[in-house]
């Protein structure tokens, strides 16, 4: 992330103000993330893209945070999720910019926990594009089994099938997954089983329905 423009101490505590897009002064709400950085945002971007935020923007929000004074009343939204993660949830539905390159690279943790929160907040057509990011990233296909795991493991299902498809590419014996082996758990390796039987079955008929002169 680029250097954040400014700092400030609330509760002994520093409070980083995000970087551009995210420092508009004309925004009405602030979002802060959970390593304490705000973010200034349109609660009408945010209650477009998420049910969740437009219902909670129809609620009457006092500000309460010790920083307000007459001059800075916007509400204050404090979230679960680090700066990084809110920050590419957040540029997602934000118009395009030219100053997107301060997000890093993502991890494939760092995937997962994104499409989790897109699920959190109720955001489709959010998830839907971050779907995409993610079918084509490096960090997918360096891993594809620990992908549909990770996947798998938080219910997010369209993420696990892709992840699935992907492995289709690799032979699925113990020999070849070698020591990712250790990151499959039981429930998540059955499944993924199933799939590649399902398809290695759809294959062999497929195949077999084939008649050669």
């Amino acid at each position: 992330m680029a250097t954040p423009p400014e700092s400030k101490h609330c509760d002994n505590a520093t409070i980083t103000t995000s970087g551009p897009p995210f420092d508009d002064t004309n925004a009405d709400v602030i979002l802060r993330s959970s390593d304490r950085v705000d973010f200034m945002v349109y609660e009408v971007i945010l209650s477009k893209a998420s049910l969740v935020f437009k219902i909670m923007f129809s609620l009457p929000q006092p500000a309460t945070d010790i920083r307000h004074t007459p001059q800075d009343s916007r509400p204050i939204v404090v979230l679960a999720e680090h700066s990084k993660l809110l920050a590419v949830l957040l540029l997602t539905i934000y118009p395009p910019t030219q100053v997107s390159a301060w997000v890093e690279p993502l991890s494939l943790d760092d995937h997962i926990a994104v499409l989790d929160m897109a699920r959190k907040y109720d955001m489709a057509a959010t998830s839907c594009r971050l779907l995409i990011d993610f079918k084509g990233s490096e960090a997918l296909r360096n891993n594809h089994l620990r992908a549909f795991c990770a996947a798998y493991r938080r219910e997010l299902r369209e993420a696990a099938e892709i992840a699935a498809r992907v492995s289709l590419k690799h032979p699925f014996t113990l020999d070849a997954i070698g020591d990712e082996l250790q990151y499959i758990e039981g429930p998540a390796f059955h499944a993924l089983w199933k799939f590649h039987r399902a398809r290695s079955a759809v294959a062999v008929e497929a195949i077999s329905g084939n008649t050669y002169n």
